[in-house]
Formats: structure tokens, sequence, C-alpha cells
């Protein structure tokens, strides 16, 4: 699991389709999968620069297990609507 501490890094792990967690204050955590349209610059600026980071963050997995360890079993329901668990797919993301 990395931290996603600058945006370059966030835009660098949207490109690659890369499994990002999020977590907020206000909406439930959640595991994403780009495009998303939950991880928008804009969402990135109010997390990381307006709020510094202090009520909510972005995170970078490694695998579906990582993932499930630090966020719990979360889809999205924008990006993985229909999924109701992301169990299923253990093994089954290539490590992306």
């Amino acid at each position: 699991m990395k931290d996603l501490k600058t945006l370059a890094e966030f835009k660098a792990a949207l490109k690659a389709g890369r499994l990002i967690g999020s977590t907020d204050s206000t909406l439930p955590d959640a595991i994403h999968v780009p495009p998303c349209a939950a991880l928008s610059e804009a969402a990135w600026e109010t997390k990381m620069e307006t709020h510094e980071g202090k009520k909510g963050r972005f995170y970078l997995y490694d695998s579906i297990e990582d993932a499930l360890g630090h966020i719990g079993d979360r889809p999205c329901p924008k990006c993985l609507k229909g999924i109701p668990s992301l169990r299923g797919f253990r093994g089954q993301w290539g490590g992306r």
C-alpha cells in the first residue's frame, strides 16, 4: 500500500489503471478501479490540498488482498457498480 501524497503520483496511478482506495470523513471509504468519477483531480485537490489529508486520503494497492486488508470489502458504487463484493476477485487482478 502506498499513500498517494502528490498529484503526480495520483495521476500516474489513474493512468496505469491501478487499484485506488479512498478514505473520507464524510463519505464511505471505497476501493476504485479507474476510470471512476470519484477519482478526479478536483477530489484529490480537495482532500490533499484544501484539507491537507486530514479528512481523507488516496492509497495505491498492489493487490485486492492489500485493498481488502486496508479498506475492507467496500467496492465503489460508481466504478464497480453491481459488484457486491471484491472477495471473488482475489488472485484475479493480475498484480495491478
